[in-house]
């Protein structure tokens, strides 16, 4: 119930960025500090179960609110599903597909996280509880699962109508901010218990009923008090299935038998995986140990974890294995060659459960706190020394024909005080003639940031796609030069991209005008195409209300009228629309109730509002506040979804930047921010940009 296989993983790679603190791979060396990142879920009380790593993502189960969820570890986004109720575990299928089981709904589900479609098929009688799961990706795909309650082993073939009555989700997407600490490990040398097979004894043999029906086979592999639990696929096709009966359940597909392998110890097997040369390990968490059986000498060999409860495994592809301890809040490494188990301590309360390897080495976990946990393990290494030079450049176009390079760097003093940086943007690796520099003085040995400013000498629209940057003493001599890929937009690129500012908000007094509580108003939205639109009112706290418009011709525009209902403060209105080629366009405007400073709070976008940015790249959304208070930053994406980017508390006169990945789909994006002061005032600005190749 809580392991995840660990072929699964592998058959889709997990690619991570690893810092130069820590290194983590193959072989990962436990024993040594370890780097624990933590990703809040950000459903609150969410109790995370099942865990598998696909295509760059992390796939959980949220079982207790019914819902699936993926984390983005190079973005921190994370996106919600709501889906049946319970899912349990999780399994990589064909073509991308996460199936999971719904424990309490009798059924198996199915995601296709590319176009947001939830799909399910009844597992099983009522109450059957399908619990483990694993997919066999061979052919046409196979997908085995337990049901706990029945004493079932099921296959599913996939192929023909399953899973074809497609259900549209809408999910939510949120911005959640990871928690990095380093870990201490303790390492303990734990003698094993042997247990030989018997040579003479063979395991017991039985041929499982089964009974077929479509494209569902169960196979009777115990009964209703057997209490199958998790489930993992050899290398050669067998499966293996553990049990609340005190044995292991070996099964062979192709010829229906089953294999009873007895365990030594007077305690049911619990996670369960198996590695590359078909032994299977698993833990018994009643008696806190790891165990490992080889079914071809039916040898059991048994670690008692001090303290523990052992819960979930995988074993890694170096031959070691990892698993939780979720009563003593650890994660566990154990070395069978050297017999030494190494436990690194987690937040008190925490409860870790499920947990997988990734193909760089990563461990990764799920807790019933309400996080996902990655632990990369390696030695402290601290930053590698850094020659003298240039580590680091930035480029902001600020304004049609203005821009900023920022460049960071490190001076010995070796050729003297000042010395200078300037640079100049790059098309195709080549320095543009078109631009001008103001230099950059450094006046000190070290490390530091300094900018200087460029000038753009032409009208037309120029992509640069670098920006080079150097740094030279009095005599003009170049002594280090450094380039790196920067996409700006120069001149009078906008108009060379039309359509991206399609859609318009304004209320009848004018955006930033003033109402009072009671007066009508009037809100106005025009499309110069036709599109499908969505006016979101940001009135209260945290929540907005939203009026579908339909369709607005091109040309048209569609007028809402109602009542300023208050409360006391600036109102947040953005419209979020669709095009008839697929592209999404936003607008925002506010207005002032009851008297309150239109001004208070402001948000802007580190090119300025109204600015364009190219694919890949990020936005910063520079937040200001005249009042303290709780601010919310929303982000109405290119692509038709509205995320919560961050909470923050602000302080008058402090600038705050919060930055957003911009995505890969032209249009236009939005900010909204909302604050709520300390005196109760609902406050909104809002700054929309532009998204292009």
């Amino acid at each position: 119930m809580w392991t995840r296989r660990r072929h699964q993983a592998r058959a889709a790679v997990l690619s991570l960025f690893v810092g130069l603190v820590f290194t983590s791979g193959l072989g990962m060396a436990a024993g040594e500090p370890g780097t624990l990142t933590s990703w809040p879920i950000p459903t609150p009380l969410a109790t995370a179960s099942g865990i598998v790593a696909a295509d760059g993502f992390v796939y959980f189960g949220e079982s207790n609110v019914d819902q699936l969820g993926r984390l983005d570890p190079l973005t921190d986004w994370v996106t919600e599903w709501g889906v049946g109720r319970g899912p349990q575990e999780l399994a990589l299928g064909p073509a991308g597909g996460i199936y999971f089981t719904e424990r309490w709904g009798d059924r198996i589900g199915r995601i296709l996280p590319a176009g947001n479609f939830y799909t399910s098929e009844r597992a099983g009688d009522v109450g059957s509880q399908p619990t483990g799961i694993a997919c066999d990706l061979t052919g046409a795909g196979t997908v085995w699962y337990t049901q706990r309650a029945m004493g079932k082993l099921t296959r599913l073939t996939l192929g023909g109508l399953m899973f074809d009555v497609l259900l549209g989700q809408v999910p939510t997407t949120r911005m959640v901010s990871p928690s990095t600490t380093v870990l201490t490990p303790t390492t303990l040398a734990i003698a094993p218990r042997v247990t030989p097979g018997n040579p003479f004894l063979p395991p017991g043999i039985a041929l499982a009923p089964s009974t077929t029906s479509g494209p569902f086979v169960d196979y009777e592999i115990g009964d209703t008090s057997t209490a199958l639990r998790d489930l993992a696929i050899a290398p050669d096709g067998t499966l293996y299935v553990s049990t609340e009966a005190r044995s292991i359940r070996q099964f062979n597909p192709s010829s229906g038998t089953v294999l009873y392998h007895d365990l030594p110890s007077d305690s049911a097997s619990y996670g369960l995986d198996v590695d590359d040369a078909g032994r299977v390990w698993f833990t018994e968490s009643a008696l806190s140990k790891i165990g490992r059986l080889d079914p071809t000498s039916g040898d059991v060999v048994e670690w008692t974890v001090p303290g523990s409860q052992t819960l979930g495994i995988v074993a890694a592809m170096d031959g070691t294995v990892w698993f939780t301890d979720r009563d003593g809040d650890r994660v566990g490494h154990l070395d069978p060659a050297t017999d030494a188990v190494t436990l690194y301590p987690l937040a008190t309360g925490c409860d870790p459960t499920d947990v997988t390897v990734d193909a760089t080495g990563d461990v990764w976990f799920v807790t019933e706190a309400n996080w996902i946990g990655r632990l990369s393990v390696g030695p402290v290494l601290g930053p590698p020394p850094i020659a003298e030079g240039i580590t680091g450049i930035r480029v902001t176009a600020t304004s049609a024909t203005e821009g900023t390079v920022t460049v960071d760097y490190v001076y010995s003093g070796s050729r003297g005080l000042p010395v200078y940086v300037g640079g100049l943007p790059t098309v195709g690796g080549t320095e543009s003639t078109q631009f001008g520099y103001v230099p950059a003085r450094i006046t000190a040995a070290g490390a530091g940031s300094v900018s200087f400013s460029l000038s753009y000498y032409g009208s037309a629209c120029l992509v640069t796609d670098g920006v080079s940057a150097y740094m030279y003493g009095a005599d003009r001599m170049v002594f280090v030069q450094e380039s790196e890929p920067a996409s700006a937009l120069w001149g009078s690129c906008l108009s060379v991209f039309p359509g991206t500012a399609g859609i318009s908000v304004s209320v009848n007094r004018g955006c930033g005008g003033a109402y009072a509580i009671g007066d009508s108003i009037a809100v106005s939205i025009s499309a110069t195409e036709a599109v499908t639109a969505t006016l979101f009112d940001f009135e209260t706290a945290g929540t907005e209300k939203q009026i579908a418009l339909g369709t607005i011709p091109a040309g048209a525009t569609r007028t809402v009228n109602g009542t300023v209902s208050g409360p006391r403060g600036v109102e947040g209105l953005v419209v979020l629309a669709r095009t008839a080629g697929g592209t999404w366009i936003s607008a925002g405007c506010t207005f002032a109730i009851a008297g309150a400073a239109a001004g208070a709070v402001t948000v802007q976008v580190d090119r300025g509002c109204g600015a364009t940015y190219r694919f890949a790249e990020t936005a910063t959304a520079i937040v200001t506040s005249s009042v303290a208070g709780l601010a919310r930053l929303y982000q109405f994406t290119r692509d038709g979804r509205v995320g919560l980017v961050t909470t923050l508390p602000v302080t008058p006169g402090v600038t705050q930047r919060v930055s957003a990945p911009i995505g890969d789909t032209a249009g236009t994006s939005t900010f909204l921010l909302q604050v709520t002061s300390t005196a109760g005032e609902i406050l909104a600005a809002t700054c929309s940009y532009t998204v292009i190749p």
